[in-house]
């Protein structure tokens, strides 16, 4: 192959239409290996393809790759394939579900004059989070503050859209929750939010090797993104300039929210992989060079190798 092919491959795989069908079959092929289809994994993957296809719909409606591309959904539903630990359905990938949707609403807010709407929509989808999962009320604060990058102006009526936006879901949802005899159920999963800085050590080097070296593997390739992303911002529209700033935002505070409560890192993995698609995505598809054509590569083998990496590991210490 000659140096302008092998420059090409990562937009020859980004381009192609065969690619995300792949990493469909290769996710359907990894949720058979690794434990079969009970109601449960069966679910996982249900949500993950919806998820999937809303990172999808998000990535086309707002242009976010100057290609045409389906590599962001190729690339969630890949990471959701190489982490088995995700596979079984948990509160946090609904969450994830709901904060996916809420980037459609949050990014159609860009200079709008009036964004009521949205931003109605915006919080009820971050309200179905929080009450599914309810470490993501952090998030809040953020969501709160991207508003302001994005709205064009912010008036008492915008204001009072995402109070009722937000408390919406707890209106409909609690009485039900209260009268199956669940609403205590609830309460203590909103208790979970005071893990902060419970650390165990002993805990994530002997059981969670798998979780821990895929979140550093992510984290080292989205920095490298987001320096590759202010070095060449000027060849983007200010829009997607904007859009990525506020993705990586984000994705600082999941790693952030990573390290302050490390009991709950089985489930925040799930929002940092869906907020690490559209970012890698756009990495992949437009970034030119023998490193980024490397990176690529490492990407596609180190992470389904990271599973067997710790079983492997785990065999050793037996």
């Amino acid at each position: 192959m000659s140096e302008t092919n092998k420059q090409q491959f990562n937009h020859i795989v980004a381009a192609s239409g065969y690619t995300l069908p792949l990493a469909i079959v290769i996710a359907v092929a990894t949720w058979t290996l690794h434990g079969g289809f009970t109601i449960d994994r069966i679910l996982g993957l249900i949500i993950c393809v919806l998820t999937m296809l809303i990172l999808l719909f998000v990535d086309r409606v707002n242009n976010f790759i100057r290609t045409r591309t389906m590599l962001s959904g190729t690339i969630f539903i890949f990471l959701y394939a190489s982490m088995p630990f995700l596979h079984t359905i948990r509160n946090a990938d609904y969450a994830s579900l709901a904060m996916a949707s809420s980037y459609f609403f949050l990014f159609r807010c860009y200079h709008k004059q009036e964004c009521i709407v949205d931003i109605f929509h915006l919080f009820i989808c971050l309200g179905i989070a929080i009450l599914l999962f309810p470490p993501t009320l952090l998030f809040i604060p953020l969501y709160i503050l991207y508003t302001g990058i994005l709205v064009h102006k912010i008036s008492w009526r915008t204001i009072f859209a995402a109070i009722i936006g937000f408390a919406t879901p707890f209106w409909i949802i609690l009485p039900v929750i209260e009268y199956m005899g669940k609403l205590a159920d609830v309460w203590q999963n909103f208790c979970s939010t005071n893990n902060l800085f419970n650390i165990n050590i002993q805990h994530i080097s002997q059981n969670e090797l798998g979780i821990l070296f895929s979140v550093l593997a992510i984290c080292l390739i989205t920095i490298v993104a987001g320096i590759h992303s202010a070095a060449t911002q000027f060849n983007e529209k200010v829009r997607t300039r904007v859009l990525f700033n506020i993705l990586m935002m984000q994705q600082v505070a999941i790693i952030v929210y990573i390290i302050l409560m490390p009991t709950l890192i089985h489930s925040l993995v799930a929002l940092l992989v869906m907020n690490s698609a559209p970012i890698l995505a756009h990495y992949f598809a437009i970034a030119h060079g023998k490193t980024v054509i490397t990176l690529f590569v490492i990407f596609l083998l180190a992470m389904p190798s990271i599973p067997l990496f710790e079983k492997f590991i785990l065999w050793i210490t037996i």
